[in-house]
C-alpha cells in the first residue's frame, strides 16, 4: 500500500516547469533513472504556461533566472507586479507565478538574490510580498555559492513564505522566521570546477529548525542562525543578516548597561570635491588604512589629472574616517596631519561628533575604538549589501540607524580616545622619519627616490 501511494506521488503529484528544451529533457531522463515521475514535466515559458495551474500546488520550490529584464508586454499585463512596465525582472515575475500556483496556506521557498531582500529600489516589491505571504525563512548563501553552476556571481539567498489565506477567517500567521548566514554549503563555493567537502552549515540548520531557541547560534563552521517573532518583520528589509542583528541586539543589551543607535552621537559629514588637473593633492588610498590597526602611514601627493577617479571625499587632519565598503576590513582611522586637506574615495566617510549626552566632543576618538570592537563589527559586516564580500557595502541610513553601539563610562573613554589619538600620531610621525630615512640613504647611494612616489610603510 506504501509503495502504490509512492508510485501516485511521484507520477501524478511531482509537477516541473522549465524554458531550455534541453534541460527540461535532461530533467525527464533524470527523474526517469531515478524512478521515474516525469510525466508532468512541461517545457515552454513558464510565465505564460497553463500546465501550471493557480492554487493548485501545497509545495513549490524554484531557482528562476536572476536579475534578467523581461519586456513582453502582453505577459507583463499578466502580473501584478508587470502592470504598466515596459519590463520587470524575471525572479520578481517568478514569485509571483510561484505564490499563483500554491494553495492558499501553503509555502514557495525560492532561490533568489539577496539584493531583493535588502536594497531600497525593491522596496515595493517586499511591499507586495509581505502582503500576499508571511514570511517563513531567509537564509543567506556565501558568495560564489553559483558559479560552478553556470558561473552567476550574484550574491543569493534561500527565501521561504507562506500563502497568506485572506478569504479564510482561521488563517493563523507562523508566529516565528527561521533566520540562518551560511558560510559553507557542502563544496567549494567561488569556484568553476564542482568540488565536494564536508563543510556544511545548512546541514547543520537543518536541526536547528526543529525548535525555536533564544538568542544566535554558531555553526562549527562560522555561520549564524536564530529565529525572530514574525511581528518583528517589515517590508523595509528581510535579508537573515539583517534580521539577525534585530536578535543579536537583544544580547547585547543584556550585556551592555547603555546601547544607543549610532545617530545619537554622530553624524556623517562628507564633502564631495572634483579633481582638477595641475594640481597637486593630498591623496590618500583605501588600502592605506590599516585594517590590524586602523592607523595610516602613508599619504600621497598626486596630480589631479593622475588620479583614476574624478570626483573624491575631502578630509580635514583629525577626522574619523570609515570605510564603508568590505567593513569586514574594519579600516577606520584617525586622518593624520595634513594642510591644507586630503581626499580619500567616497567609499569612504567622515564621522562628526554631535551634542549629545553619552560621549563628550574632546572624547570623540573612542568611536574609533566603539566601532572596532566586535560587537560592533559584525552588526556593521551584517548590514552590507552588495554582490560579494569584497564589494559589499554598508549604507548611510542603516550605519547610523541599525548600528548600535555600547556607551562606556567617561573615564574609559577620555582614556581611550587621549591614547588612540597619541598613538595613531606617533605611528604616523615615526612611518614619515622612516620615509626621510630612506630618502636619504637612496640619495647617499646615489639613487634619488621622492617619498611622495612610495607606498606606506
Amino acid at each position: 500500500e506504501n509503495n502504490n501511494k509512492f508510485r501516485a506521488l511521484i507520477d501524478k503529484c511531482l509537477w516541473g516547469h522549465e524554458a531550455d528544451y534541453d534541460l527540461h529533457v535532461l530533467a525527464k531522463i533524470n527523474l526517469i533513472m531515478h524512478g521515474d515521475g516525469w510525466n508532468n514535466i512541461y517545457q515552454g515559458d513558464t510565465l505564460v504556461s497553463e500546465k501550471i495551474p493557480d492554487n493548485y500546488f501545497n509545495l513549490v520550490l524554484a531557482n528562476p533566472p536572476f536579475t534578467i529584464p523581461y519586456s513582453f508586454s502582453d505577459v507583463l499585463s499578466r502580473y501584478e507586479l508587470g502592470i504598466g512596465k515596459e519590463s520587470e525582472e524575471l525572479d520578481i515575475l517568478f514569485v509571483e507565478k510561484s505564490l499563483n500556483a500554491l494553495k492558499p496556506g501553503n509555502d514557495l521557498y525560492i532561490v533568489l538574490p539577496e539584493g531583493l531582500l535588502n536594497i531600497k529600489k525593491y522596496a515595493y516589491f517586499r511591499e507586495w510580498l509581505l502582503k500576499k505571504a508571511d514570511l517563513v525563512l531567509s537564509v543567506s548563501l556565501p558568495e560564489g555559492a553559483f558559479i560552478p553552476f553556470g558561473g552567476s556571481v550574484s550574491k543569493t539567498c534561500i527565501l521561504g513564505v507562506r500563502k497568506k489565506n485572506l478569504k479564510e477567517n482561521n488563517y493563523v500567521s507562523p508566529k516565528y522566521v527561521f533566520l540562518g548566514k551560511a558560510t559553507e554549503v557542502g563544496y567549494e563555493t567561488g569556484k568553476k570546477a564542482y568540488i565536494p567537502n564536508s563543510k556544511n552549515d545548512l546541514e547543520e540548520m537543518s536541526y536547528c529548525i526543529d525548535e525555536v531557541f533564544e538568542g544566535v547560534r554558531q555553526t562549527s563552521n562560522g555561520g549564524e542562525c536564530g529565529w525572530i517573532k514574525q511581528t518583528d518583520i517589515s517590508s523595509y528589509r528581510i535579508d537573515a543578516n539583517y534580521l539577525l542583528n534585530r536578535i543579536d541586539r537583544n544580547a547585547l543589551e543584556e550585556k551592555f548597561p547603555l546601547l544607543v543607535p549610532l545617530s545619537q552621537v554622530c553624524t556623517i559629514k562628507n564633502e564631495s570635491i572634483s579633481v582638477q588637473s595641475g594640481v597637486i593633492y593630498n591623496y590618500l588610498e583605501v588600502p592605506d588604512i590599516s585594517e590590524e590597526t586602523g592607523t595610516i602611514t602613508n599619504i600621497r601627493k598626486v596630480q589631479g589629472e593622475n588620479l583614476n577617479q574624478s570626483s573624491f571625499h575631502r578630509f580635514y587632519a583629525g577626522d574619523i574616517l570609515f570605510t564603508r565598503i568590505n567593513p569586514r576590513k574594519n579600516r577606520i582611522a584617525i586622518a593624520p596631519p595634513i594642510d591644507p586637506y586630503g581626499i580619500v574615495s567616497k567609499e569612504v566617510f567622515r564621522l562628526k561628533i554631535k551634542d549629545n549626552p553619552y560621549i563628550k566632543r574632546e572624547n570623540q576618538y573612542v568611536l574609533c575604538s566603539i566601532l572596532q570592537s566586535s560587537h560592533v563589527k559584525n552588526q556593521i559586516v551584517r548590514l552590507s549589501t552588495g554582490s560579494s564580500s569584497s564589494r559589499a557595502r554598508v549604507q548611510e541610513d542603516d550605519l547610523l540607524s541599525d548600528v548600535y553601539i555600547p556607551i562606556p563610562d567617561s573615564m574609559i573613554q577620555e582614556k581611550l580616545s587621549k591614547s588612540l589619538e597619541k598613538t595613531s600620531r606617533e605611528i604616523w610621525e615615526c612611518a614619515q622619519r622612516l620615509l626621510e630615512i630612506y630618502e636619504e640613504n637612496m640619495q647617499a647611494l646615489g639613487c634619488m627616490v621622492s617619498k611622495d612616489n612610495m607606498r606606506s610603510v
